[in-house]
């Protein structure tokens, strides 16, 4: 019924250079139907759930009438949030207190590259950051923050990756991936799972 219900969105999407107003409807009852404006589109499957895909130029937005909705801005940054509380927002800048941990010194943020995410009541926070430093010297900074840290080393054909995983002193369990591919500068992940409060 979901996919349907997408199947519906994109077939009406590509439709919209068709002409405003118009409405498709499927075999068994599903429809779409593109605004006047030709700015959105609503799609209905066969039990009444609505699902409607708008844009204006700077955002683009996805609701539907189980009151899960999703946000995309002209930048690439989204918002989702889904009727039972679930939300994630990916490409928003995170914080060192969003991590629990402080970045790597020197490092830079990847632009639209992190996220936090909310499931079941735990907080899952991504950084993703670059480094001139080689990615032994990242996981031994984040080893010494690390309780009973376990780490991991790649060198093959170029790719230079070392892993570092453990938990924080609040319990929230950390992953560190720190990877440099030749002469590219290091590419550090950081993803910290916070337990519910």
């Amino acid at each position: 019924m979901r996919a349907t219900l997408w199947i519906f969105v994109a077939l009406a999407g590509l439709l919209a250079g068709c002409g405003s107003g118009t409405t498709v409807v499927g075999a068994n009852g599903e429809k779409a139907t593109i605004s006047n404006n030709g700015q959105s589109v609503t799609a209905t499957d066969s039990q009444g759930n609505t699902a409607t895909y708008a844009q204006n130029g700077n955002t683009a937005t996805y609701s539907d009438s189980k009151g899960n909705t999703a946000t995309i801005d002209k930048n690439g940054q989204a918002e989702i949030k889904q009727a039972n509380g679930d939300s994630a927002k990916i490409g928003a800048s995170v914080s060192e207190s969003d991590l629990g941990v402080p970045f790597y010194p020197g490092s830079v943020e990847k632009p639209n590259a992190s996220m936090t995410s909310t499931e079941n009541g735990e907080t899952t926070v991504v950084s993703n950051r670059t480094s001139k430093d080689d990615p032994a010297k990242v996981g031994s900074f984040y080893k010494d923050k690390i309780k009973d840290p376990k780490d991991s080393t790649v060198n093959a054909s170029g790719m230079n990756m070392e892993t570092v995983t453990g938990k924080l002193d609040d319990g929230s369990e950390i992953s560190v991936v720190a990877s440099k591919n030749n002469s590219d500068d290091t590419q550090i992940m950081v993803s910290v799972k916070h337990p519910k409060k």
